[in-house]
């Protein structure tokens, strides 16, 4: 397991996205014994990540220098 190196906490306190020196960032919703869902696997690095306010979307970044938007649903690149 690697270290985490970022963790941001939707507004609304439902979801919470960490990040660390790995190619996968994980999304977690709110509740005692939930389970992460990964977003990545792109092969590039993921060590920040940030959360939308309103839970629906993570901007990822990492070595790379290269920001990007994902839907939380899916994970999928939107930007």
């Amino acid at each position: 397991t690697e270290p985490v190196s970022s963790v941001s906490v939707s507004s609304d306190g439902k979801r919470m996205v960490a990040a660390g020196q790995e190619k996968m960032a994980r999304i977690w919703r709110a509740g005692l014994h939930s389970t992460p869902q990964f977003i990545g696997g792109d092969g590039q690095d993921i060590t920040e990540a940030a959360i939308s306010r309103d839970g629906t979307k993570v901007l990822t970044g990492g070595p790379d220098g290269i920001g990007r938007i994902r839907d939380t649903a899916t994970g999928r690149i939107l930007v």
